[in-house]
């Protein structure tokens, strides 16, 4: 039994000792070759002989039992072992197989906001992999920001870089550098540039008389429209209805979702412009309609004709104190030909452009895909400092659950943590959540409260005690 013992004892310390190289590297080979290192088939045959070995001790080393600090040590290590193995990708593997589970070790979930969504996403390839018996609904998504010294917005150019046979290569972006009334080049073209004006603080100026409307596309393609003001209505012939305003947003918010929706009007926590319709048909049948002037034809269903929020195009701005951002007009040349153009951000616009390749090419048309050549007015804005998901868990309909979450602060719910791990970086209407099985977690986390409490036991609380209980008092102390 002693040989046997030893033999035991011999083999854990070489199984550790291989765990130590292995975790080092795992480290080196980065998380994801180092996910498959240590789901391969030989590792997982590793973790059963370490898991046999950490049990066996109980059988053949009887003072682990008799000692609760080396039994805390040794039970902690075991439940985090068999803790990790559980949620491991074998693990579900392996309850799919026996248990048909239809739980999945994680992956991803692309969110529009305002939207719901139930799939989760392979990591690589971004396909279903499995639809949850709940919705994930994300109300609202925002981004914070450190404060920048730089108080200027930048001018930019954006554009193909191609090779000889004129494929992208790659998208290169360069800063213009730029002086009011002189003329510049622009990098990666042939056109040359003149800042007519920046205004710091500007707001936008409009033709006399022009104003947001609703338009209406009728069934013979005419088109009607109607001011975007609360109780402006007009009604239609084809289809026969009647169209009336009943309420206009400066910035509409989505709070809650299912049964506890609640639509609101946060006009200073950003800018979303939207108005609320209802049409009533002639048997007196009412129907709401949301209207969103920076997402078109949003909200749009049968029946009724397709409508949109539009506001009128600015002519050019005015110098404004109270305004947070500022306005530039540029010409541009190239070949003879000019581009006049006004920059004009909103409030929450990172940034705003205009395509150069109509007028680099001197054709009409747009252009398209990979051909785009922008001229950009960027917001000087610090590094990102955190980035929030406003969610809500429906379950028929109906909301369960919601939690505001961030970076390492994830909502946990039917089985999984919903972490924030990316965004829309372009318009910023998206979230990416990265979704983590908590199958094993609490094995895991039991663990290692156990090896944490034991280990202060062996090395402060055994030699406290054994320190006062050894103590002479002060009866048996021979005083001089």
């Amino acid at each position: 039994m002693r040989t046997l013992r030893r033999i035991i004892l011999w083999v854990v310390l070489a199984a550790i000792a291989l765990l130590a190289v292995l975790s080092i590297v795992g480290a080196l080979r980065g998380a994801d070759r180092a996910k498959d290192l240590f789901n391969s088939a030989p590792l997982v045959v590793y973790w059963f002989v370490l898991a046999a070995l950490l049990a066996a001790g109980f059988v053949f080393f009887k003072r682990l039992i008799r000692s609760p600090a080396a039994l805390g040590i040794h039970l902690g290590s075991l439940l985090v072992l068999t803790g990790a193995m559980w949620g491991s990708e074998t693990g579900h593997d392996v309850r799919r197989a026996l248990f048909d589970s239809k739980k999945v070790p994680g992956g991803y979930m692309v969110i529009y906001e305002g939207r719901r969504e139930n799939r989760i996403l392979e990591h690589k390839t971004m396909a279903p992999i499995v639809e949850l018996p709940f919705d994930v609904h994300l109300n609202d998504f925002w981004i914070e920001y450190y404060p920048s010294k730089q108080k200027t917005w930048s001018l930019l150019v954006a554009a193909p870089v191609r090779d000889g046979a004129g494929h992208v290569l790659e998208e290169r972006q360069v800063d213009v550098p730029w002086t009011v009334g002189q003329p510049a080049d622009v990098p990666l073209t042939q056109a040359r540039l003149t800042v007519l004006q920046y205004l710091e603080h500007a707001a936008p100026t409009f033709d006399e008389g022009a104003v947001p409307v609703i338009e209406i596309s009728l069934a013979d393609g005419k088109k009607v429209t109607l001011p975007a003001r609360a109780g402006a209505e007009t009604d239609l012939a084809d289809p026969k209805m009647k169209v009336r305003v009943i309420q206009v947003f400066e910035n509409m918010r989505l709070r809650g979702a299912g049964e506890e929706r609640e639509i609101v009007d946060l006009p200073d926590e950003g800018t979303n412009p939207a108005v609320l319709v209802r049409l009533v048909e002639p048997d007196g049948t009412t129907h709401k309609r949301y209207l969103m002037a920076l997402v078109p034809m949003h909200g749009y269903r049968d029946p009724g004709p397709p409508m949109a929020y539009v506001f009128p195009e600015p002519t050019g701005a005015r110098a404004d104190p109270s305004s947070p951002v500022p306005a530039m007009e540029v010409l541009v040349a190239c070949d003879g030909r000019e581009l006049r153009h006004w920059f004009l951000p909103a409030e929450d616009d990172p940034y705003v452009s205009v395509d150069l390749a109509p007028l680099l090419s001197g054709k009409d048309e747009p252009a398209h895909g990979d051909a785009r050549t922008e001229l950009c007015l960027v917001k000087p804005v610090g590094p990102i400092r955190d980035y929030f998901s406003e969610l809500s868990i429906l379950e028929n309909g109906k909301q369960v659950a919601a939690k505001v979450i961030e970076v390492n602060d994830p909502l946990h719910w039917g089985g999984y943590h919903f972490y924030q791990a990316d965004y829309d970086k372009q318009a910023g209407r998206y979230t990416v959540l990265s979704v983590t099985s908590d199958s094993g977690l609490l094995a895991v986390w039991l663990g290692f409260t156990l090896l944490v409490a034991a280990t202060f036991w062996r090395f402060w609380g055994e030699v406290v005690i054994g320190y006062v209980t050894q103590r002479p008092s002060l009866a048996e102390v021979d005083v001089a």
